[in-house]
């Protein structure tokens, strides 16, 4: 993911202080990952970003 925010950074309407990242299932997982490797990425959004062990909170 870092090489996608070097290419849109890159380009002449990329602004750091708005790089955000998203994913659904796997993809939120990704998210939160890339964030944390990455300084630079501001906000992240997550659907499930795992299994949910708490049966209270699977449904």
């Amino acid at each position: 993911m870092s090489r996608v925010i070097d290419w849109g950074l890159a380009r002449a309407d990329g602004d750091p202080a708005r790089i955000d990242v998203g994913g659904i299932s796997y993809g939120a997982g990704q998210s939160l990952l890339a964030a944390a490797a990455d300084p630079r990425i501001r906000q992240i959004e997550g659907v499930r970003a795992g299994p949910v062990d708490n049966p209270d909170l699977s449904t």
